[in-house]
């Protein structure tokens, strides 16, 4: 026991000598319980933690505390235990979301003595922009190739969808009233969306292409029969799609856009929801990984006693990596250079992204 303390004190000093880069090279030759060791976990009063929020940058994590009726929200470096206040308000915080590579951090905000619903920060924890919504919700999708770029999907009173297209350093704003509420980048001026037909009973749509400011009857069709899709990063796209050779397992598809790189598929065990909606499970993805939770066999969704795997694709090559099992799924975040991921429904475990041990941050 001492001999490990003294390790693990050796390991700190020298990690923390290091440059960034160079401290995630030397992580990665750790044996796993020496890389736990290497990491301060939290140090905050259970009663007032409310969850872990995602990354700020490769090394530090963003937690939120609610502290006698304000939300405060941290960042706390992994390698140096060095925690400081980020940004702090009387409203909930819903959410944050990240831009790409976190130069800017969106808070969604329930507005209690404010208008504002959306606040943008960049890195000091400044507001730079704001956005009101008077509608019944919205979602937010950062452009991956123009960072100061995303694009708000928003439903009204009468559950018509308006989008928006904001940009943090210009502050320009313009609005799209034919356009559907879930859109997804595949370009730095592409944007792609299923489109159900009116009165369409069907589970699955073609999803359409277009340039973000052409009209949207010049829209072309990029895929047919989709269930849902994500866009990934460099043109890469992932599909979703039923297998009509065996229902019980859906088509996972990594598609290039330009059709000039490796496409892939493979198949993940459908859970049954009984519903319109399609099971997806919890994942991520980050430059060429994409993390997401594998059934080990067909079920139902409230009645699958089966274990899940967390699983790495490489997009690029279409290489798996088996991580680590879980009793259930939950959500994942991976960090913004990959070699960790977030896991937990409060984000309170981190996993290394290539070695898959686990180290608890609580």
């Amino acid at each position: 026991m001492l001999l490990l303390l003294v390790t693990a004190c050796s390991n700190h000093d020298s990690l923390l000598q290091m440059s960034a880069p160079e401290r995630q090279t030397a992580l990665k030759k750790l044996p796993p319980i020496e890389q736990a060791h290497a990491i301060y976990t939290l140090d905050v009063d259970e009663y007032r933690f409310v969850e872990v929020n995602g990354w700020f940058d490769d090394e530090e994590i963003l937690y939120l505390t609610d502290e006698n009726g304000r939300s405060n929200l941290y960042r706390h470096h992994l390698f140096s235990g060095e925690q400081t206040l980020f940004y702090s308000t009387e409203e909930p915080i819903l959410d944050v979301v990240p831009s790409t590579n976190n130069k800017y951090f969106a808070l969604k905000i329930s507005p209690i003595y404010s208008e504002a619903n959306l606040l943008i920060l960049d890195q000091n924890g400044d507001v730079l922009m704001e956005w009101i919504d008077d509608g019944v919700g919205f979602e937010l999708f950062w452009n991956p190739y123009e960072e100061s770029d995303f694009l708000i999907g928003a439903i009204d009173q009468e559950y018509s969808s308006t989008v928006h297209h904001l940009n943090v350093e210009s502050d320009s704003r313009q609005e799209y009233d034919l356009l559907p509420s879930y859109l997804q980048w595949l370009s730095a001026d592409r944007i792609a969306y299923l489109y159900w037909e009116d009165y369409s009973f069907g589970i699955d749509a073609p999803v359409y292409v277009q340039h973000l400011d052409d009209d949207v009857e010049v829209a072309d069709v990029l895929e047919q029969e989709v269930l849902t899709f994500f866009g990934l990063a460099e043109g890469k796209y992932i599909t979703l799609r039923e297998k009509s050779s065996d229902p019980d397992y859906t088509e996972y598809k990594i598609n290039d856009i330009d059709r000039s790189g490796h496409e892939f598929s493979w198949d993940v065990p459908v859970l049954q929801t009984y519903s319109q909606d399609w099971w997806v499970p919890y994942f991520d993805h980050q430059e060429d990984q994409f993390v997401y939770f594998h059934p080990q066999s067909p079920g139902d969704v409230y009645d699958y006693d089966d274990y899940f795997m967390l699983r790495s694709v490489n997009v690029d090559s279409g290489e798996q990596t088996e991580l680590e099992e879980f009793e259930r799924q939950k959500p994942v975040q991976l960090s913004p250079g990959g070699d960790w991921i977030l896991v937990g429904d409060r984000m309170e475990m981190l996993i290394h992204a290539k070695r898959g041990s686990r180290i608890p941050l609580m």
